[in-house]
């Protein structure tokens, strides 16, 4: 039933305007709150209804935002910088997953798919749903001159191989999860990217435009729940890349909703901006990026997929509790809170879409309101005892 409502409320028309409409910047602020408002209302009724009878698959795609461990088969993940790849390989001998979080942990995308039921994991292993691999840029493939893990897929590439393994037909019945462009940022701002700024926005919102076209093969091969995250474009630092981060976010939903996409915007930079702006009212004491879960062995970033929870490894938890209370596990991934977090955000925009209508109806809410509302969502879905069914 909770497939079949997002599905339905989603052809309405906030979904095909609201990403150029005049209250996009309200959006922004207020997304997170409505829709826990509205998933509060309903929980009573609906989320006894929200088993794995919604939806039979989750269906994953993108990059290490999302990816649940696809190198741990593969090896390694192809990194240009050799000791790296002997450290991952290390790491999963040891028993890590090779999922970029804190050890142990589930990522968002799995988290999700376990609350209906269901599991998202590689989908190079047995019966794994998720295509989503750490480095991915949406289309360019990964060279020792633009950067990235060598072994990653694009993430339109992904959902292209899912379909062509499947007849050219996408499950009707799938949650569908995309989230991707964060390599195309990093790129854009490397050494090898555009020098100037106006190359490195076109870049990106050329990148977000082919994700969109990419989504839209899907939808029109049969995915009708599809939730797409934007960028975090309000953490960077440098002013310069969070303009080009929203441009990119505002042309990947403006993309999809001009060629008349259902799809479900998930405004994941505004929960993050909540967070940041009150740790404790999260239960956070630990929240930059300097603050990790896991120590660095060594590495500049993407250690999390090395992190275990050994303390004689040479990437491991800080402390036995470290996920829980450092919101970021390495330079850039979320700890095991934080997928949590996000896990919940997207259920309960699955959860109680019915509210969604009324975001552009919305006036701007106040900080304090805004963390109150996540919290209280977060809570909905702590609730759970078990993944599936949720007892009335």
């Amino acid at each position: 039933m909770v497939g079949q409502m997002v599905a339905g409320h989603m052809a309405s028309v906030v979904w095909r305007e609201f990403a150029t409409s005049r209250f996009a910047k309200g959006f922004l602020v207020t997304a997170a709150v409505t829709v826990v408002t509205a998933a509060m209302a309903i929980a009573p009724a609906m989320m006894s209804q929200a088993s794995a009878q919604s939806f039979t698959q989750a269906l994953v795609f993108g990059d290490s935002t999302v990816d649940s461990g696809f190198y741990k088969v593969v090896g390694n993940p192809g990194s240009p910088f050799l000791p790296y790849n002997t450290a991952f390989a290390n790491a999963i001998a040891a028993g890590g997953t090779g999922a970029p979080t804190s050890a142990g942990a589930l990522m968002n995308s799995q988290v999700l798919a376990a609350f209906f039921g269901l599991s998202a994991n590689p989908a190079n292993q047995p019966g794994g749903t998720n295509f989503a691999t750490s480095g991915a840029k949406n289309t360019v493939v990964n060279s020792l001159t633009n950067g990235g893990f060598l072994a990653a897929i694009p993430t339109a590439t992904q959902m292209s191989n899912y379909l062509a393994a499947n007849g050219g037909h996408a499950n009707s019945n799938g949650l569908y999860l995309v989230s991707s462009g964060g390599n195309d940022a990093s790129f854009a701002f490397g050494a090898a990217g555009p020098p100037l700024q106006s190359d490195k926005v076109a870049y990106l919102v050329g990148q977000a435009n082919l994700l969109s076209s990419a989504i839209s093969n899907l939808a029109a091969a049969g995915a009708r729940t599809i939730i797409v995250p934007d960028q975090t474009f309000s953490l960077p630092t440098n002013p310069l890349r969070r303009e080009a981060a929203l441009a990119y976010s505002q042309a990947l939903w403006s993309g999809l909703a001009a060629k008349g996409i259902n799809f479900i915007p998930a405004d994941f930079n505004a929960v993050m901006v909540a967070v940041l702006a009150s740790p404790s009212s999260f239960g956070f004491p630990f929240v930059g990026t300097t603050q990790t879960a896991c120590t660095n062995g060594g590495f500049a970033t993407a250690f999390a997929l090395l992190c275990l929870s050994d303390v004689s490894a040479p990437v491991h938890l800080k402390q036995p509790d470290a996920g829980q209370t450092h919101l970021f596990a390495d330079d850039e991934h979320l700890a095991a809170e934080g997928q949590r977090i996000q896990a919940g955000y997207y259920y309960s925009l699955l959860v109680a879409p019915s509210e969604i209508s009324f975001l552009a109806e919305n006036a701007v809410q106040s900080r304090t309101i805004t963390i109150a509302g996540i919290q209280d969502q977060i809570g909905v879905a702590r609730q759970r005892p078990t993944a599936g069914l949720c007892p009335a």
